[in-house]
């Protein structure tokens, strides 16, 4: 429901574990493509009977997991904690803790805890209790050190002291929670419980007449002859197969991998030849990141990255290997995929007596990058400023970086809050942006320039007074300035990473102004000013528009996307979702800019379908919900029952100061409405 809002696509999977001839294999039933939290809902409804014995196959399964945990808990208390405590005084302070199921439930519900969480349900108590019994061998190695200068320690004993000391410090050092699950509970939980599912083909059967898909994931977890040996048991046994899992192939054999891709690719050419079903290839990170070694958070497609940041973001992170990516994207050119996380170093844990590095100094390209931001605005506008007074003075220089940015402030004021001018803020202009542009136009005016005087020189009519003058004379000089100009902005768009879209159009949009300047060349000339800037000046008049016109009809697709989702839940919802659907407007209607536009539209469009009930328009229902005069206590009390103490002064605000203006607006829109109906 949340991806819906936010218009993120959300597949649902159903993970399961299942024996195959020996070994448990694990799957994914693939859902239905849903929109809405309800299409799930509806959707066990109407398949119930047809996945009651998937159902209750993982809930059989989830109650195993769980007495599986159980026994590991037990089994950590009883025979890994005494030795683990073995050799310090029984003080609590030196003590790790007894793991407890109730400590596990609190952190995380049973019916989701893995084996992986009793690493992090270790760690704590093992971290505090390392720590204090490092210091505490660093006390007793003080004291050895002294004794043995008395003599009163042997050599020996002092040599024990000092590797026991080390020993534990490297320990504590080097511990981390995903160790601890490595060290102590290596093996998943569900391992130690039999599966309920053990026939797969009556699995796949099932699933399939409720239209799920089959995934095989982690296709390598038992080695490459076995994923051979299930992929072959029969036609048709899974949908798709995982060609890559980013924990489970990291540390594999890459000759594993690409054996599973020419095998699955040799299975669909086969599939093909004989009218059967391919396997669908994926790749699955099933990772969080815990692992230092082992990147998370899924893939991007290589191609879709643009400009420099893009490709300094390729280096930095790991491609799938190229066998897997032929089969993700099957072509001639298939893409890269790149993992979205990265490994990293492992970080030490801190004792806190370790000496600091002296500091260093801060490379050049660090500081640049983490500069105060208001420091490098000033820094690029200086720079374009600097370039432009070197060949039209500061007059002239002023006006041409006054021009550029008016025009980027006014582009972002008219596209955030209109023609309102009242509501026009600073905090709507993306300043950054427009420091940017002051550079970049600042390099402009030694090439316009540049042009200007290669083509006075190349003019083929250069002759006497007159020569420099005229229709065809003006035409042909702010031709090429404005060409000039257009290939040198497209080309520093294309370095700034822009898209190819913005960048044709800021190429041609010079063209467009040639006219302009070329029409009103007399003027300009009159007035003293320069061809290069009476250009500019229109360019970025042109640019105006165009800029202006984009962030505007962007702004209010996002604005009408937001309100059309919201509008209905606001006039249909629950108690619960109805408050929240009705905070969530008044933010956009006090906040985002054309709100009020995008709200009419959605109303006009609603009404226009016909989705009144009962004789009343979606105005008047939208009104009679808002103006309820219970949803004050209503949005008050969900504040309070939902959101921290901070967050819910900030609703109270909210509630306080917008839902009033908020009905007066509705009420102008219903009088408006209502005079319409009655001219009519």
């Amino acid at each position: 429901e949340a991806g819906r809002v936010v218009g993120i696509r959300v597949g649902i999977g159903i993970e399961i574990g299942v024996d195959f001839e020996g070994s448990r294999f694990h799957f994914m039933a693939i859902l239905p493509a849903m929109r809405r939290g309800k299409d799930l809902r509806r959707f066990f409804e109407e398949n119930r009977h047809v996945l009651k014995g998937l159902l209750e196959g993982l809930e059989e399964d989830q109650a195993g997991r769980i007495e599986a945990i159980r026994r590991s808990v037990a089994r950590f208390n009883e025979l890994e904690l005494p030795a683990l405590n073995a050799g310090f005084p029984a003080t609590r302070s030196l003590m790790v803790p007894r793991l407890r199921m109730k400590d596990l439930a609190a952190m995380t519900p049973l019916s989701s805890a893995n084996r992986a969480r009793l690493g992090e349900l270790l760690w704590p108590g093992y971290r505090s209790a390392m720590l204090n019994r490092v210091l505490y061998l660093k006390v007793e190695r003080g004291a050895a050190l002294r004794g043995r200068r008395r003599g009163l320690v042997s050599a020996e004993e002092l040599a024990a002291l000092e590797s026991r000391y080390a020993a534990a410090r490297a320990e504590y050092r080097e511990a981390s929670a995903d160790s601890l699950r490595k060290r102590f509970f290596p093996d998943p939980a569900e391992a130690d419980h039999a599966s309920a599912f053990e026939d797969l083909r009556r699995l796949r059967k099932s699933l399939a007449k409720a239209g799920c898909g089959l995934r095989l994931i982690q296709g390598l977890e038992h080695g490459l002859p076995r994923a051979i040996a299930l992929l072959s048991a029969g036609p048709d046994i899974v949908d798709e197969v995982e060609a890559y899992n980013n924990r489970d192939c990291f540390p594999r054999d890459p000759s594993e991998i690409s054996g599973l891709c020419a095998f699955i690719e040799s299975h669909n050419a086969s599939a093909v030849a004989e009218g059967g079903s391919p396997l669908a290839a994926t790749a699955g990170s099933d990772s969080t990141g815990r692992d230092h070694e082992v990147p998370g958070m899924g893939y991007i497609r290589a191609d879709a990255l643009r400009g420099r940041r893009g490709r300094r973001y390729a280096r930095r992170h790991a491609a799938l290997p190229d066998d897997v990516a032929r089969l993700l994207a099957p072509g001639r050119d298939s893409p890269r995929f790149l993992c979205m996380g990265r490994a990293t170093d492992h970080v030490l844990n801190r004792v806190g007596d370790e000496e600091d590095a002296a500091p260093g100094l801060v490379p050049i390209g660090r500081a640049l990058r983490y500069l105060n931001p208001a420091i490098v605005s000033f820094a690029l506008a200086f720079a374009g400023f600097a370039v432009a007074n070197a060949f039209i003075g500061p007059a002239y220089a002023a006006l041409w970086l006054a021009i550029t940015g008016t025009r980027n402030a006014l582009a972002d004021l008219i596209a955030f809050r209109g023609a309102a001018i009242r509501q026009w803020s600073a905090k709507s202009v993306d300043w950054s942006n427009v420091a940017q542009s002051l550079f970049w136009t600042g390099f402009s005016v030694p090439i316009m320039a540049f042009v200007k005087s290669l083509f006075d020189q190349a003019w083929p009519l250069a002759m006497g007074a007159a020569a420099g003058t005229g229709l065809a004379f003006n035409a042909a000089k702010f031709f090429f300035i404005a060409i000039s100009n257009g290939l040198y902005i497209a080309s520093h768009n294309a370095l700034r990473g822009f898209d190819r879209r913005l960048i044709r159009v800021n190429l041609f949009r010079n063209i467009i102004s040639w006219p302009f300047a070329m029409a009103f060349a007399p003027l300009g000339d009159a007035i003293g000013l320069p061809s290069i800037v009476q250009s500019k000046i229109w360019s970025d008049i042109v640019a105006g528009f165009i800029e202006g016109g984009q962030k505007y009809f962007k702004a209010l697709r996002l604005r009408e996307r937001d309100v059309e989702e919201i509008v209905p839940r606001v006039i249909r919802g629950k108690r619960e979702e109805r408050a929240a659907a009705v905070l969530d407007l008044l933010y956009i209607f006090r906040e985002e800019p054309r709100a009020r536009t995008s709200l009419r539209a959605i109303l006009a469009a609603e009404a226009a379908k016909g989705q009144g009930e009962g004789g009343a328009g979606p105005l008047s229902r939208l009104e009679s919900v808002i103006g309820d005069p219970g949803l004050d206590s209503l949005l008050l009390g969900y504040a309070f029952a939902r959101h921290s103490e901070e967050a819910a002064v900030d609703l109270a605000s909210l509630i306080a100061s917008t839902l009033p203006e908020f009905r007066d607006y509705l009420d102008a829109l219903e009088r408006g409405r209502a005079r319409a109906k009655g001219s009519a």
